[in-house]
């Protein structure tokens, strides 16, 4: 049998299993990033020092992080990857 190199296999699209809850994502959040302020707004997205808005969306479940490509937002989008598993 002949090696093949990953880079030989095409990538897929991939697939997040795991059902995050925003209270539960501040919380890891305060553990795991004491710098990162965050507060919920009245439409019950949470808002991360003043400029990332982490919503989801009721009818599907889905997740969304957004506001500037900053040293936060990847932190927040990298805790988010870390509480999901990825196939």
């Amino acid at each position: 049998l002949r090696d093949v190199y990953k880079r030989q296999i095409p990538a897929g699209p991939s697939t997040m299993i795991g059902d995050v809850k925003l209270s539960e994502f501040r919380r890891l959040l305060l553990v795991s990033h004491s710098s990162i302020r965050s507060e919920f707004t009245s439409s019950g997205d949470l808002i991360c020092n003043g400029k990332i808005l982490v919503k989801k969306d009721q009818s599907s479940g889905e997740l969304y992080i957004e506001g500037p490509l900053c040293k936060e937002y990847y932190q927040i989008r990298n805790l988010f990857y870390k509480s999901i598993i990825t196939v």
